[in-house]
């Protein structure tokens, strides 16, 4: 019983810390060159291929209506399907493989100014997430 009592208070340490991070932090901007690509003539004579449509992409952010998708037992690679990509590990404790391997990982959130979501998972399932501000 004292365990837990000990867990849920650094569980609520490191969301109020993640919280408090996450404030000051601006969306980043890709900055990055893109590469030249160079074409060759075609000399084919085939008809070209109809285009094909493209699913959206899911931004790495997190808002409300994925946050309401992850459940308790489900694992990083579920969550990060739903959300769109990875988290910022906040803490982690234990060995990967271990029962016990627990990681906290924080994402910028779609919303108020300061929103953001962090989610804590021990042995790859969900045990906890909290939210501030999604939208």
């Amino acid at each position: 019983m004292k365990f837990l009592k000990w867990v849920g208070i650094i569980i609520v340490v490191f969301i109020v810390i993640g919280v408090i991070a996450s404030m000051g932090d601006k969306p980043a901007t890709d900055t990055t060159t893109p590469k030249a690509t160079t074409t060759q003539p075609t000399t084919t004579t085939q008809p070209a291929a109809a285009p094909v449509a493209t699913k959206p992409v899911n931004k790495p952010t997190m808002n409300m209506a994925e946050f309401s998708q992850l459940k308790s037992g489900m694992s990083y690679q579920e969550a990060t399907a739903i959300i769109g990509g990875p988290g910022e590990v906040m803490s982690e404790s234990g060995s990967p493989g271990e029962s016990l391997h627990t990681i906290m990982y924080m994402y910028n959130g779609e919303g108020d100014m300061g929103a953001n979501a962090n989610l804590m998972f021990q042995g790859d399932k969900l045990q906890n997430k909290a939210q501030f501000g999604l939208k």
